[in-house]
């Protein structure tokens, strides 16, 4: 079973080992995400109306990289 799937169904899980399955599990998801999607040679700034919404309401890309990186850091993390 991927991990996806496990994830989907942790109500499957036994209460035991279910919040070390969801972060771990969602640790291994998340990493895999970032390192597809997220990494630093991803492609930079975004452009269209993702980059113009972040500019006009997150005021500019790196304001929003600033205020992400923060919010991330104060998140759970397996890694």
């Amino acid at each position: 079973m991927k991990t996806k799937e496990i994830l989907k169904s942790l109500e499957t899980i036994l209460m035991d080992i279910r919040i070390s399955v969801r972060n771990n599990g969602g640790g291994h998801y998340n990493h895999t995400l970032f390192w597809d999607i997220m990494s630093p040679e991803s492609g930079g700034k975004p452009e269209g109306n993702l980059g113009k919404k972040i500019d006009e309401d997150l005021w500019g890309f790196d304001k929003f990289k600033e205020d992400f990186k923060k919010a991330a850091l104060g998140q759970f993390s397996s890694g």
